[in-house]
């Protein structure tokens, strides 16, 4: 009788503390290998699109921050980029296991077209953990539970996914003036594309990440 009483009682404490606080690190998304992600239409089933992201780089803005961004294909001349803003880093037993509490957003950019004149550009939120403490030379992590729809699109763009489900590992190298760089380029890019400005820059210092 004892035995089963404490085998209830120790179910209890551990119901509270997943209840409360989430028991230990998450897990990556398992079955993915470093730079693939999988992008699923939650509206369309059946419909995908992967990517093979082995080229990945990040900007370190402090111990809670920092901004990722990888790339799809020839990196001068992407098919498609990820762009991954942790906005404060989660801590094992303190991390809240509520499917909504995310702690990044996510800009997904798709290139169309022979000359890839044509682009289109998903964005969201969703949960991204990092294996590293931020400002480590090389950073891997798992994306899961992303969400991600359409919000701006050249003419021609053809949104055959409607909103989608995006998870995944990812693996970065730390290179601040290279993610600042690309940044500035891509924007400058999809202002070109798209006839009008959307802000990809990060903010760094005390400002928050752009969304």
């Amino acid at each position: 009788m004892s035995k089963l009483t404490g085998l209830i009682g120790m179910s209890l404490v551990c119901l509270l503390l997943l209840t409360l606080s989430g028991c230990g690190a998450p897990k990556s998304p398992s079955g993915k290998k470093i730079g693939d992600l999988s992008i699923r239409s939650i509206v369309h089933p059946g419909v995908s699109l992967t990517g093979k992201f082995k080229t990945g780089y990040y900007a370190y803005h402090d111990d809670n921050r920092m901004t990722l961004m990888l790339f799809e294909g020839d990196e001068a001349s992407p098919e498609q980029i990820l762009i991954v803003r942790m906005l404060w880093l989660p801590r094992g037993s303190k991390t809240p296991v509520n499917r909504n509490a995310t702690n990044a957003s996510f800009k997904h950019i798709v290139f169309a077209g022979d000359d890839r004149s044509i682009v289109g550009v998903y964005g969201g939120g969703g949960y991204y953990y990092p294996k590293q403490k931020p400002g480590k030379d090389r950073i891997s992590g798992g994306i899961w539970d992303g969400a991600m729809e359409l919000l701006h699109a050249s003419k021609g763009f053809a949104d055959r996914l409607g909103r989608v489900q995006i998870d995944g590992n990812l693996k970065v190298t730390r290179d601040d003036a290279k993610v600042e760089e690309a940044l500035k380029a891509l924007e400058s890019e999809l202002a070109t594309k798209l006839g009008y400005k959307v802000m990809v820059q990060a903010i760094t210092g005390s400002d928050k990440a752009a969304l």
